[in-house]
Order: C-alpha cells, then structure tokens, then sequence
C-alpha cells in the first residue's frame, strides 16, 4: 500500500516538465504549490519541501484547492531541437526590431519615458 507521501512525491514528479534540462548547469527549476490554510495546510508544506528541498518551492495559500506547479527556465539556444539555424535566427532576432518574444504581425514600438499615453 503506497504511503501519503510516496502519492505526493509521485504527484511532484508528474508535475515536472516535459522538456527537461537537468543537463545543464545554469537552469533554475521552480515549484508553485497551492495548498489550503491551517494545519493540514502547513505540514503538506513541510512535506513538500523535504520530499524536494533541491526545488525553489513557492506556496499559496488557497480555500480547499491542492495544485502543483513545475517549470524550469532555460535559454531557448540550450533546447537540443532549436538546431544551429535555429540558434543563428534567434540571435538575429534579439538585435532586430522584432524581438523574439513578441507578436511578428504586430509593429513593435519600443516604450518611451514618459508614456505617450
């Protein structure tokens, strides 16, 4: 019979990324977890964070809801599928006028100080 606790650390586990980068040494992984207040609460925190204590936990309190919450933040030159063409149109795109990040079908205006608004 699976323990409280082996349920959980299997529910942290399924909660990880798909697309790992535990190959990396400059990756930050994170966890958010919405647990409900008072003492069950509190010692579903604790039990979190000793099943994980290598993960930046983040914890919300919520009414009656349970939720985890993975990710891990990565440049996306280091994703293996981007390939060298890939990488070599990302970083011209990080030195043009549409940066990567944003909408290309949108006119990127660079924000003024003060808004012209």
């Amino acid at each position: 019979m699976e323990t409280a606790e082996n349920i959980v650390r299997e529910a942290v586990d399924e909660a990880a990324p798909e697309i790992t980068a535990s190959h990396l040494e400059h990756v930050t992984s994170h966890a958010v977890a919405l647990v409900p207040a008072g003492q069950s609460g509190e010692r579903f925190r604790q039990v979190l964070a000793d099943i994980r204590p290598d993960l930046t936990w983040h914890f919300l309190t919520t009414a009656e809801e349970l939720c985890l919450y993975r990710e891990e933040l990565l440049p996306l030159t280091d994703l293996p599928h981007l390939g060298p063409i890939g990488r070599q149109a990302y970083h011209e795109l990080l030195t043009s006028d549409h940066p990567p990040h944003s909408r290309m079908d949108v006119t990127w205006i660079q924000p003024s100080d003060p808004p012209l608004i």
